[in-house]
């Protein structure tokens, strides 16, 4: 929820931009080449491979995060998983 009501009358205005934008544009006879799907191809890679480099390096703090939300204590740096009773 946002709490400012001048930045949420900011983002509903740059929405309402945007939508007339898309409203206003006409028939573009474009012509796309395999270079540029394969430019697409590659950016959408580099996002999902960004991404689960993002969730390998905080993969920890996002569990401890779930599990201090549901309930069960993050574990310690000195203490093995095998060790804990269930």
């Amino acid at each position: 929820m946002i709490r400012f009501p001048a930045i949420r009358r900011l983002g509903a205005t740059v929405l309402a931009a945007f939508c007339a934008f898309l409203a206003s544009t006409g028939m573009a006879h474009a012509y796309l080449d395999p270079v540029s799907g394969t430019a697409i191809v590659h950016g959408l890679l580099a996002a999902a491979a960004g991404g689960l480099l993002a969730v390998k390096l905080y993969f920890r703090r996002i569990r401890d995060w779930f599990r201090a939300r549901f309930g069960e204590p993050p574990a310690t740096e000195d203490q093995d998983p095998a060790d804990r009773q269930s």
